[in-house]
């Protein structure tokens, strides 16, 4: 089988489901790439960081027109979020891997069962989802540590943070959480280009696919019911939570 047979379905998958739900363009693309197409992991790696950061950038133009970016709460969490990550990973020196793993595992599980609890709540209640600028600021302070901690970030970590803990609505959560995946995209980016060179054959035919999905499938996001995104997403973290903690056993 061609790399394009594998790359363009994966790549519409991928450019789906963030689309509708701020997240798991990392998730599905580094398996992707490593087993379906046989990079390395330096490759596949970097690789998932020019193609999500280019998925989350188209996602945001029609999240935006729909009014459901907060783009300065956005850069002001993401900006935050780098500080954070950096400090969080010499934070791990010295610290067990199975732990750090089982612990973000159990964090993952903690955040979804939280967001199902919370489901049906609807709308912010009165007074949430305008947070302070400090709050946005510390938020993605703590967001970046937990990343930088435990090695992995994304959507499926910000998305829960801006709802549980800054009072979004989910629909307002997906759509900002791309903005912060830009940003942590190309700062990740600007490292690893100066060692690493992007297979572009690879790159550009997925990255097509995953844009094509994510314009598409972002038009319909504020067609699905907040409750049911929520509860995607929450079964999603489920997933994530349960293949970091079989992989720390």
């Amino acid at each position: 089988m061609s790399d394009i047979a594998v790359l363009v379905p994966v790549g519409l998958l991928v450019g789906t489901v963030m689309g509708l739900l701020g997240a798991g363009g990392s998730i599905l693309t580094v398996p992707a790439l490593l087993y379906l197409v046989g990079q390395d992991a330096h490759a596949a790696t970097t690789t998932s960081l020019l193609v999500v950061g280019i998925s989350a950038a188209a996602g945001v133009v029609p999240h935006h027109r729909a009014g459901r970016v907060r783009l300065r709460d956005g850069a002001a969490f993401a900006v935050t979020g780098v500080a954070g990550s950096a400090a969080g990973s010499l934070l791990t020196r010295g610290l067990d891997e199975q732990i750090l793993v089982g612990g973000f595992a159990v964090l993952i599980a903690a955040a979804a069962v939280v967001m199902l609890l919370r489901r049906n709540a609807g709308t912010p209640t009165p007074g949430r989802g305008r947070a302070a600028t400090w709050q946005v600021l510390a938020t993605g302070l703590v967001v970046g540590l937990v990343t930088g901690v435990f090695g992995v970030g994304g959507g499926f970590v910000v998305v829960p943070a801006l709802v549980l803990v800054l009072g979004y609505s989910m629909p307002d959560a997906i759509g900002t959480s791309l903005v912060i995946i830009v940003v942590n995209a190309v700062s990740a980016l600007a490292t690893r280009l100066a060692v690493t060179d992007v297979p572009w054959g690879v790159a550009l035919p997925f990255a097509g696919a995953t844009v094509f999905a994510v314009l598409v499938s972002s038009t319909f996001a504020d067609r699905v019911p907040s409750e049911k995104l929520t509860t995607a997403f929450a079964l999603m973290l489920f997933v994530v939570a349960g293949v970091t903690g079989y992989g720390a056993i």
